[in-house]
């Protein structure tokens, strides 16, 4: 028995208020509960979130000895001892849990490896679905770090699993497959007629052999794919085979799926349930004669599962995870083809030999995708990383054979001047240092034309990468325009080399308070501040022109130097103004001459 855990597995997910009993925090239930069971030499410590709900969503996850609060100094306030230990973030993409709380500053210490759940990288393949605004993009690509710095990804599926190598490009001795499984509620009903007469009662509306999806009101689950495959079915076959469609959906969406089938001419044939219990869904899962699962992406596909070790014949798209389960090539089709979706439920429903092998898959699914399974692949990949206690790539050695560099700049194709400079400057830059570039945007936009020996990633990943202290030095390349608005925030939080391409900073200052200061007299106190002897009229114009600016010294260069453990700039004019206008900060001034080809 081991003296003390070493692998600390998070549960927060469990406690989030969306969909607790659903999705990931089904997962997350099922993994835990499983990692008990297989957990011999109590070597697991469950850590969860002191601030969020816990109540009936904790009961029966784990034994309660085996489940600590998530302080910030560690588990129930005890930091691990020196020997390495497993920080396993459950999901890291929960959006409503903070970065700290996620993954708290005790498991980053030097000894700590740090392993991640991936469910899929869903958003990566839809960006312009999931990824649509600004605030999104940051906050995915912040947790996206997290991801490709961890020690071990452990990933539900072998389409995930690949997708963390492509996508991400995390390396694939990092990552392992663990899988997912189907609990024994899952089951064949003991009598299939019993179960039908429970449903009739609850939903008067069911017919006897109807087809039965559950999913989401989420671009990805296809929701008006199948009622357009449903429709292109033979109108016979329709009537005799029903379409029961279950998920939780607000009035709007529901009166738009119900638009849809009635344009289509289907309304009589479709069923809309909203959510229902899992013992519902169970039922439903008994009794259909066929369940259709038309989604366009999955990570794993649980309903998938679910459904056919109920005993419910299944076909499902041809594409992610999805082949994993419905092995039979026959049984999966096009998701975005209404053609090819009733051309398979046809066959499902009229092929009596593939209906058949069709419904002996179940005995298989309950022996492939066991969590008792995925519990041992869990365990022994994190015994496996702790062992040889490789440290993560962003971990950098205490003395490194390269100066580490994190650079904020602008970047090809963003039309800047600078843009240009620094790719010159980080094409050089490599040649004896390893520097990560921090750009305004996905990460993945720049690297196609960038091609310049860094890393490219989104500003967010920051904050993350500079916790495990993975930088000697960060430099932020500031310009007189809205592209260097970025790097300006993040120096605000964090000093570092300046290096200054002008210095006056009026048109940068003016932009920023237009558009990124929650105070509207942003750059009227920047003014006030630097030029106290400036007529008060300009500051409340919110900028100034080049001939008032040279007309009273204004520079708004004072609080980026102030900000700034060195400041530099490309001739020895620009130093001497520099210096003239904080003598006492002088030393930090320094002339680097700007290069050209």
């Amino acid at each position: 028995m081991s003296d003390r855990p070493w692998l600390y597995f998070d549960v927060q997910a469990v406690q989030t208020p969306d969909n607790p009993d659903r999705g990931i925090a089904r997962y997350v239930r099922e993994h835990s509960r499983a990692l008990e069971a297989a957990d011999r030499d109590h070597a697991v410590q469950f850590v969860y979130n002191l601030r969020l709900a816990t109540g009936a969503r904790l009961d029966g996850i784990v034994d309660a000895g085996r489940l600590a609060a998530n302080l910030h100094d560690g588990p129930c306030g005890a930091v691990p001892e020196d020997a390495p230990f497993v920080y396993y973030v459950g999901s890291p993409f929960e959006e409503r849990i903070g970065a700290d709380d996620i993954w708290p500053r005790w498991a980053r210490a030097t000894h700590a490896l740090t392993a991640v759940t991936l469910y899929d990288l869903i958003p990566m393949r839809f960006p312009d679905v999931y990824l649509s605004s600004r605030r999104l993009r940051e906050s995915y690509e912040a947790r996206l770090g997290l991801v490709r710095n961890a020690d071990l990804v452990l990933a539900i599926s072998a389409s995930t699993a690949k997708d963390a190598t492509e996508l991400l490009d995390v390396a694939p001795e990092r990552v392992v497959t663990i899988g997912a499984g189907v609990s024994d509620f899952w089951k064949p009903p003991q009598d299939r007629a019993d179960v039908f007469r429970r449903l009739k009662a609850a939903f008067p509306e069911l017919r006897p052999g109807f087809l039965f999806f559950t999913g989401g009101i989420d671009f990805r689950k296809n929701m008006e794919g199948i009622l357009h495959g449903f429709a292109a079915l033979a109108a016979p076959l329709r009537a005799e085979h029903p379409l029961v469609v279950t998920c939780k959906m607000d009035p709007g969406a529901e009166r738009e799926l119900r638009a849809l089938a009635r344009a289509l001419g289907v309304a009589n044939d479709v069923l809309f349930t909203n959510y229902i219990s899992d013992d519902v869904l169970r039922g439903f899962y008994q009794t259909t004669d066929l369940f259709v699962f038309p989604s366009l992406y999955e990570g794993f596909g649980l309903p998938l599962v679910e459904a056919i070790a109920c005993g419910a014949p299944a076909v499902a798209s041809d594409c992610s995870s999805m082949p994993e389960i419905v092995t039979l090539p026959e049984a999966r089709f096009d998701p975005r083809s209404p053609a090819s979706i009733a051309a398979t439920v046809t066959a499902a429903l009229s092929d009596e030999s593939l209906a058949r092998r069709l419904r002996s898959l179940g005995p298989d699914i309950q022996k492939r995708f066991s969590w008792s399974g995925v519990a041992e692949r869990t365990l022994d990949a994190c015994r496996r990383a702790r062992e040889s206690a490789r440290p993560s790539p962003s971990r950098r050695p205490l003395r490194p054979s390269r100066p580490t560099l994190a650079l904020f700049t602008p970047f090809p194709p963003q039309p800047s001047g600078v843009a240009d400079y620094s790719l010159r400057l980080v094409r050089a830059l490599a040649r004896f240092a390893d520097v990560d570039v921090f750009v305004d945007g996905p990460s993945r936009l720049f690297e196609p034309i960038a091609r310049s020996g860094a890393r490219i990633l989104n500003r967010a990943t920051f904050e993350l990468l500079d916790a495990l202290g993975s930088y000697d030095e960060v430099v932020y390349a500031m310009g007189n325009s809205e592209f260097h608005a970025f790097a300006y925030d993040a120096l605000r939080r964090r000093s570092g080399v300046v290096l200054a391409h002008e210095i006056r900073f009026t048109g940068l200052y003016s932009w920023y308070g237009a558009h990124r200061s929650a105070n509207p007299r942003f750059f009227a106190d920047a003014l006030r501040t630097e030029c106290p002897n400036a007529p008060l009229s300009l500051g409340e114009k919110r900028f100034v022109t080049p001939e008032e600016a040279d007309e009273f010294g204004i520079l708004l260069v004072t609080e980026l130097l102030e900000r700034s453990t060195r400041f530099l700039v490309h001739s020895r004019f620009a130093a001497e103004i520099v210096r003239e206008r904080r003598p006492d900060l002088a030393d930090r001034v320094q002339e680097i001459r700007f290069a050209v080809e």
